[in-house]
């Protein structure tokens, strides 16, 4: 611990600071985290609690119109199969993603499970311009060198990049996140 607070700029005085063990496993967890869940059984939880279960228990805030209101109107399992189709599509293709594929002939039995306006709808929700994706890390970057290791990633939230002529996933891992658990309490509302 010592020798990583040391190469984290952290000092020996902040460790009797009430606060410490917090601050110190969060920039641990947010940086290790969403690189070491298993995605599809993720997805399968969300599966499971919000689109299975849900119905069967009473709550107040997460609820099936709240879902679908944080997914521009889309039910969860329409939202998670429209994201699985992105991240297969951006896997296969080099971690890019083209609004074309959709007019192809061979693309006409998946739209009959996908829906071409949910695809549209969960792609526009999850993807950014290069601008976007500066405004949001400066909006919620932390704005430490010593810290950027562990600093605000737009990419958790909006996985594609809009580059104009192309669409691109850097991150293609994050994409499926993005209708995990940790992936819905993280975002929120796009």
């Amino acid at each position: 611990m010592h020798k990583f607070q040391v190469a984290m700029d952290m000092n020996d005085s902040e460790a009797s600071d009430v606060d410490f063990f917090v601050r110190l496993t969060t920039r641990l967890t947010y940086e290790q985290f969403p690189y070491q869940e298993s995605m599809f059984e993720e997805v399968a939880r969300s599966h499971a609690w919000l689109v299975e279960g849900l119905p069967d228990v009473e709550t107040k805030v997460i609820t099936t119109d709240s879902l679908a209101s944080m997914l521009g109107g889309l039910s969860l399992r329409e939202a998670i199969g429209a994201t699985f189709f992105l991240q297969v599509g951006a896997l296969q293709n080099e971690g890019t993603y083209r609004r074309s594929w959709l007019d192809q002939p061979n693309f006409a039995e998946v739209l009959k499970v996908y829906p071409r306006s949910s695809i549209e709808l969960i792609s526009s929700r999850l993807t950014t311009t290069p601008e976007g994706f500066r405004a949001a890390f400066a909006q919620h970057s932390l704005g430490t060198a010593t810290m950027s290791r562990f600093d605000y990633n737009p990419l958790v939230a909006t996985p594609f990049v809009d580059l104009g002529d192309t669409v691109v996933a850097p991150a293609t891992r994050l994409i499926l996140r993005t209708v995990t658990p940790g992936g819905l309490v993280l975002c929120g509302p796009g």
